[in-house]
C-alpha cells in the first residue's frame, strides 16, 4: 500500500524521482534512467518490490521466491548479484558514505525510506484520499479538484511492465480501484457541476478501465441523457447488456433497466 511516509524535500541530498504510471522510470538526480529501455528487467523488478514493500526488511529467500517463482533450489546468490546491478544503476560507483537507496543487513534487504524522493503514485494516493475527505466534509469543489489532479497523475497503467507478475498483482488491483473510484466521482461531481461534456469523457474512460462496473454505465447514461444525446444513452444501456451477458451471463441490475425505461419513454429524469 503506498500511504506516502517520503521525506519532507529540504535538503540538498539526491532526489530519487519514481513515476510507476505507465512507462515506468526511475531516476537519481541526473544519473541515467532506469526506464523501459533498461535491460535488466529483474534489477528494475527489485527496485519496484523493495520500494512496495518499504518500511520492512525482506531476506533474499523471500526475494528468490517472489522474484524468481520460476527457479527452483536457486541460488540465493543471485539477489545479491541483482541488488549490486541495481545499486550501480542508480548511484554508478559506491558512494563514500554507502549505498543510499538499497540498504542491507546480513542478507535483509529493504527500500531506503529516509531517501529523499518523489514517486507519482504517492502523489495520486494524496490527492485521492483528499478529494474523499472533501466530499465528505461537504466540500464538492475542493474534492473535484483533487479528483482532476489525480486523473492528470495517472499517465498510464499502473506497472504495465509487470502486470502479469504475482508479486505486484495485489497492488495493481489496488491502484486500478483506487483510479476507477476517481473517475467514477470525479465524474459525478462534474455532473452536478454541469460540466457534462467532462463528465463523459471521465465515464467512458471508467468503463474502459472496468468493462463490468455497471455504476460508471449509469452514471454515464444519466449524463448522456441530461446532455441531450438520448441515443447515446439508449446505446450505453444495450452495451452494458451485451457485456454483462455475455462475460457473466447475468441482466443489468433493476434500478438500470428502469432508467433504460425512463429514457425510453424520454421521461423526466428523477434524481
Amino acid at each position: 500500500m503506498l500511504v506516502s511516509d517520503r521525506p519532507c524535500l529540504m535538503t540538498a541530498e539526491p532526489l530519487l524521482k519514481i513515476r510507476l504510471f505507465e512507462p515506468l522510470r526511475v531516476q537519481l538526480d541526473d544519473r541515467p534512467p532506469i526506464d523501459e529501455y533498461y535491460p535488466r528487467r529483474k534489477a528494475k523488478a527489485l527496485f519496484v518490490y523493495l520500494y512496495l514493500n518499504r518500511g520492512r526488511l525482506i531476506s533474499k529467500y523471500q526475494l528468490l521466491a517472489d522474484l524468481w517463482p520460476e527457479a527452483e533450489n536457486a541460488d540465493p546468490g543471485r539477489v545479491k548479484h541483482t541488488v549490486q546491478v541495481l545499486r550501480a544503476a542508480l548511484e554508478g560507483p559506491r558512494p563514500a558514505g554507502g549505498w543510499h537507496i538499497i540498504e542491507e543487513r546480513g542478507g535483509w534487504y529493504s527500500f531506503n525510506v529516509a531517501a529523499e524522493r518523489y514517486c507519482d503514485a504517492e502523489d495520486f494516493e494524496e490527492e485521492f484520499f483528499t478529494a474523499r475527505r472533501a466530499r465528505q466534509a461537504g466540500d464538492s469543489r475542493l474534492a473535484l479538484q483533487h479528483y482532476r489532479r489525480c486523473v492528470e497523475l495517472h499517465t498510464g497503467a499502473f506497472l504495465a511492465e509487470f502486470r502479469y507478475d504475482d508479486w505486484a498483482a495485489v497492488e495493481i488491483a489496488r491502484q486500478g480501484e483506487l483510479f476507477l473510484q476517481a473517475l467514477e466521482e470525479g465524474g459525478r461531481l462534474e455532473a452536478a457541476e454541469g460540466n457534462f461534456g467532462r463528465a463523459i469523457d471521465l465515464l467512458r474512460q471508467a468503463i474502459l478501465e472496468d468493462p463490468l462496473h455497471e455504476s460508471s454505465y449509469v452514471e454515464l447514461m444519466r449524463c448522456l441523457w441530461l446532455e441531450g444525446r438520448r441515443t447515446e444513452a439508449l446505446r450505453t444501456y444495450y452495451r452494458l447488456r451485451e457485456v454483462l451477458a455475455r462475460r457473466l451471463e447475468v441482466e443489468p441490475q433493476a434500478q438500470t433497466t428502469r432508467l433504460y425505461e425512463a429514457i425510453r419513454r424520454d421521461e423526466a429524469l428523477a434524481g
